[in-house]
């Protein structure tokens, strides 16, 4: 059973590493076609792949009726995101602003 999760994880690992080279080999042809520098083309690209779980954590919440799920999302976010310092969290010396958020079902 062991060697069965070991050939696994190989052919994971494998496709992983050629899936990302697909990837940077289509960016670069998608940036020369535009005619844009491939490190702009990456950002955004990576500003929508860091953006599309909670895009879709909101429209699943909203779907399956449950707010909390998303309110968990933005807070969470809100909370463990980082400040432009670098510094962990956004609580630090009390300069977050507060909201108070009244719902109803």
């Amino acid at each position: 059973m062991i060697f069965t999760y070991i050939i696994l994880f190989a052919v994971f690992v494998y496709a992983l590493i050629k899936s990302g080279s697909v990837a940077v080999k289509s960016l670069l042809e998608i940036s020369r076609y535009l005619k844009i520098s491939e490190y702009i083309l990456a950002f955004i690209v990576m500003a929508i792949a860091t953006s599309l779980p909670e895009f879709f954590i909101g429209i699943s919440s909203a779907v399956s009726e449950t707010p909390v799920l998303s309110l968990g999302n933005v807070l969470g976010s809100n909370i463990f995101i980082g400040d432009e310092k670098g510094d962990f969290g956004q609580y630090k010396d009390n300069s977050m602003a507060y909201l108070k958020l009244k719902y109803s079902f």
